[in-house]
């Protein structure tokens, strides 16, 4: 029989062999797109390693809260950075002394005193001076964290860790109760973080602060501002390269796209910080007791307190005696006689506690006090007599400064930076007369006495009992 024709082309390729050519086709490409990607990649890290002929460069940096700077500081990294031939390796420091950067969740107002709690300087913060203008490197969500996996949070039952965290503290209270936000940071203006998380209410915080067992809530929008702030590197051959890399990430950082960051909610509920003063919230109470100098203003403007002040410190020499720690005791005013030299007297060394006790009943008031050149001299010597890991903390006890003109601002802030992690300051700063700024500005607390009721309080805060 004959064959019919079906119209359909004899050599036309079958569907299949279509479909398999396309895929081997496209396998083929991909391997060659993923080959030069991969060797460009390998060029590009190869060119990189060949500028880093110095090998790498660890840049310490320190956080304001555990987890915050992880990644910022990651973006950075693989954008390659080099700095004097050096491969930028920035790296998270627990002891923030040994950093040169300090990323931060608090406004450019509360930086002094944080750096004064951790014991630090910075070259954006001369003097202690508040900084006009800190980079915003990165906005951080906040939220409420709540115990276990209790759903979402009841709001109204919020808690604001202000002594902690204000700025993290002011944006959560403007953000789920602006009516009230004021008034709730007042309340909780000496809550601090642990004692929050003690509780079972909402606690106000950035998700990398949350510890284990707690949950997360962010709230939408909501964000606080993170700011880069260089700071004194401690004396080593790397020093200057460290700082040099410290201001290179601030300029990596700027070019970087943040976000909305909306400080004004902050302002509104903190508005003193808004005006770049120090606040009840700006210095923190000290936690620990450590040894102690006391130095005590004998001059004429004490008359009136130096009885009440002996009464008040008699209970906390014998306070710290019972914990363990050495107690000194220095007076100063003017130099009272023609033979005399300095207006300070170094009365009783750090050591037993009960030494003090006589020493201080035996003084009376004369003179002016020359608060910065005493201080200087404390601070020298207390640095000198410092055990490894535990700081002396001068408790300055004064009525004001009469020699503001002989002693500049800067040296005392050189003065106490040189001796960082040495020496700490507590000033009570007892009546109406101004509050010396330079010395406040190196103190890390700092309370007005005027009230000789108020005498016991203030002294167990200011040396941690």
């Amino acid at each position: 029989m004959g064959r019919h024709a079906s119209g359909r082309n004899n050599f036309a390729l079958s569907t299949w062999v279509i479909v398999t050519i396309v895929v081997i086709l496209a396998l083929v490409a991909g391997y060659i797109f993923w080959s030069k990607a991969r060797d460009n990649a390998g060029a590009e890290k190869t060119e990189a390693a060949s500028q880093c002929i110095e090998g790498d460069l660890i840049v310490p940096v320190a956080e304001s809260s555990p987890g915050v700077a992880g990644t910022l500081l990651a973006s950075w990294a693989e954008s390659a950075p080099i700095v004097r031939d050096h491969c930028i390796k920035p790296t998270v420091v627990n002891d923030a002394r040994d950093a040169v950067l300090l990323l931060t969740t608090a406004v450019e107002a509360q930086v002094p005193a944080q750096l004064r709690e951790l014991d630090l300087s910075s070259p954006d913060s001369p003097d202690g001076a508040t900084p006009n203008a800190l980079p915003v490197v990165g906005a951080i969500p906040v939220g409420l964290a709540t115990p276990g996996d209790s759903g979402e949070p009841d709001e109204s039952a919020a808690v604001f860790p202000v002594a902690s965290e204000a700025a993290v503290a002011a944006r959560v209270a403007q953000a789920i109760a602006p009516e009230q936000a004021e008034s709730l940071l007042e309340r909780d203006k000496n809550l601090s973080t642990t004692e929050a998380l003690a509780g079972q209410a909402p606690v106000a915080m950035v998700e990398a602060q949350t510890p284990a067992g707690w949950s997360f809530h962010p709230i939408e929008g909501a964000t606080t501002a993170l700011r880069a702030v260089t700071l004194s590197p401690r004396a080593n051959a790397a020093a200057d390269n460290q700082t040099r890399a410290a201001a290179e990430f601030k300029k990596w950082a700027s070019e970087q796209p943040v976000g909305d960051v909306d400080n004004s909610l902050i302002t509104v509920a903190l508005p003193d910080l808004s005006q770049g003063q120090p606040t009840t919230l700006a210095k923190r109470q000290p936690e620990t007791t450590r040894d102690t100098l006391i130095l005590l203003d004998t001059s004429d403007a004490m008359a009136l307190w130096l009885d009440p002040v002996r009464g008040a410190l008699h209970p906390m020499i014998d306070a710290l005696g019972a914990q363990g720690v050495r107690v000194g005791l220095w007076n100063y005013s003017s130099p009272l006689s023609p033979t005399a030299q300095k207006g300070w007297r170094d009365n009783v060394r750090l050591g037993d506690a009960a030494a003090v006790h006589p020493v201080l009943d035996g003084f009376g008031t004369g003179g002016v006090p020359q608060t910065r050149n005493s201080l200087l001299a404390a601070v020298g010597s207390m640095a000198v007599q410092a055990q490894p890991g535990n700081p002396v903390r001068i408790v300055l006890i004064t009525t004001g400064t009469a020699d503001d003109a002989a002693v500049s601002a800067e040296s005392l802030s050189s003065t106490l930076a040189s001796v960082r992690g040495l020496v700490q300051l507590s000033l009570i700063h007892l009546g109406d007369n101004p509050i010396d700024p330079a010395v406040d500005a190196v103190s890390m607390f700092t309370i007005n006495v005027k009230d000789p009721g108020e005498l016991a309080g203030a002294l167990n805060q200011a040396s941690a009992l």
